[in-house]
């Protein structure tokens, strides 16, 4: 279970842990986006020439980097091809360091312990914005986000929904 605190970060009751604390700076590097890389390669005959072939990792357009202990964003700024980055599951503490991320279309940042939305000002062509289960407690900072059509922001620390729809998507 993906841990935020001195208790866990979500029990079987879906209640909050109490606050988020850091832990070990954990970033995302080189190693850990190759590996996932492989991971998610068929198996059989078609997973052995898919790996026969040398990988450049700067023109994948998905990446998925799900339960890997990441509490840092960083390390992407050559992966300006992405659309797709599923970084879910972590214990990230902050959204940075995504500006290179020019194309990304699909961004999920669910089940981490991310406090305060920004540094989204670059992602312009974000249609899909996951921040589902983190302690977001604001909605701010995403004026720039204009193609987005799909926001999911539940089981956060909001007080008030009201807002969202028409604020930050088309009413």
């Amino acid at each position: 279970m993906v841990k935020c605190s001195e208790t866990e970060f979500y029990r079987d009751d879906y209640t909050y842990a109490e606050e988020p604390v850091d832990y070990d700076k954990l970033p995302i590097t080189e190693t850990l986006i190759i590996d996932s890389l492989n991971e998610q390669l068929p198996t059989g005959e078609e997973g052995k020439y898919a790996r026969l072939v040398k990988l450049d990792i700067h023109t994948i357009t998905h990446l998925k980097l799900e339960y890997k202990s990441i509490s840092i964003i960083d390390n992407l700024t050559n992966l300006d091809a992405l659309t797709k980055l599923q970084l879910c599951n972590n214990v990230i503490t902050k959204i940075e360091n995504l500006d290179a991320l020019v194309n990304l279309v699909w961004l999920d940042l669910s089940f981490n312990c991310i406090q305060k939305i920004e540094n989204l000002d670059n992602l312009r062509k974000i249609e899909v914005l996951d921040l589902h289960r983190n302690f977001i407690s604001t909605l701010e900072n995403m004026e720039n986000l204009l193609r987005m059509e799909i926001f999911h922001i539940s089981s956060n620390k909001l007080d008030n929904y009201e807002n969202v729809r028409c604020k930050y998507l088309k009413c």
